[in-house]
């Protein structure tokens, strides 16, 4: 009996572990249509030709690169949200960390915050 016990918890942490995988390749899959969204719009603005003084041409570029930041830190808010969803039934490998992958992204905000003041 407790060896059935055992298989069914190794099934579930497997499938606790797969789940956070997949949310984990969805969210790089929108990380990857953001980018490609980014470089879009910012070569839009570059073909538009429509330039002025450097304030005029550099505002349309902080737009653009600003929600791309703002939906970076989403995805990652979402990773590290997936991890600890997963964490409650099984231990996440620390190479598939989300959280230790984007270590970085807090003090990235904060410091990316203060210039927006």
């Amino acid at each position: 009996m407790d060896e059935i016990t055992q298989i069914i918890r190794d099934i579930g942490r497997q499938q606790g572990q797969n789940a956070y995988y997949r949310t984990c390749y969805a969210l790089l899959k929108r990380l990857q249509e953001c980018i490609d969204q980014t470089s879009n719009d910012l070569l839009r603005h570059y073909q538009s030709g429509t330039f002025g003084s450097p304030n005029e041409e550099i505002e349309p570029v902080n737009l653009i690169m600003a929600e791309l930041r703002n939906s970076v830190h989403g995805l990652i808010e979402q990773a590290q949200n997936a991890q600890t969803s997963c964490e409650m039934i099984c231990p996440v490998d620390p190479c598939f960390s989300a959280r230790d992958a984007f270590i970085f992204s807090n003090a990235d905000k904060r410091n990316l915050s203060d210039l927006d003041d």
